[in-house]
């Protein structure tokens, strides 16, 4: 499924008003960043058993989970934009905060998640977690069945569409591409690296809080 500019695509029609929806599933822990690894042993089950209350409805009953994943190392201005324009697709977002030991990053996982996490403070339909394993595993463990994915050029579509027909094999799982806004089509995590490096002001990239403009 594809988004160009604003909601093209399954604007279905909702069989529950939220609050008949709301009575029917465990309540979302509040808790706005967590580490996978790191979670304690009553936070993981409370987050189980939601998982498994939602998966036992009919599927126009579930909840519709998101999960956005990436490096996000850091995250941009493109990847703010990405979760605005779908977060009217779904009843919550995961921001999936990728953790590859084999792979060399600016800031640590725990500076990645507080920045996205402090982001997003304000709005209780948005989580950040840090995930160390395959995509498709911590999509299964959020009870996620989208995965949310920008796309900025040819070269990110054929990535994209590949990793998604693995995900829908291994796991069961659609994923919603997202062509960036024309503005955002050259900013990338590695730019805003790059000008740090060298000492440029690389704000203009990444977002603000709203307390913080």
């Amino acid at each position: 499924m594809v988004i160009n500019g604003k909601y093209s695509i399954f604007a279905e029609s909702r069989l529950l008003s939220e609050h008949s929806l709301a009575a029917k599933l465990v309540s979302v822990s509040t808790n706005k960043s967590t580490f996978s690894s790191h979670s304690t042993p009553c936070h993981a089950q409370q987050r189980r058993d939601q998982q498994q209350t939602n998966m036992q409805l009919p599927l126009e009953l579930r909840m519709k989970t998101g999960l956005f994943t990436g490096s996000f190392d850091p995250f941009t201005i493109g990847h703010q934009s990405i979760v605005a324009r779908v977060l009217p697709l779904f009843d919550k977002i995961v921001i999936g905060v990728g953790v590859n030991e084999r792979k060399k990053y600016m800031y640590s996982a725990e500076v990645r998640v507080k920045v996205i996490a402090e982001l997003y403070a304000d709005n209780p339909k948005v989580e950040v977690r840090a995930f160390n394993d395959l995509a498709v595993d911590f999509a299964h463990r959020e009870g996620a069945w989208f995965f949310v994915k920008g796309v900025r050029s040819v070269k990110d579509f054929e990535y994209e569409r590949e990793q998604a027909d693995i995900n829908r094999m291994m796991g069961g799982i659609e994923t919603l591409l997202v062509f960036a806004e024309p503005q955002h089509a050259s900013v990338s995590s590695s730019l805003v690296r790059e000008l740090i490096h060298f000492g440029k002001n690389a704000e203009m990239f990444l977002p603000k809080r709203k307390d913080k403009k």
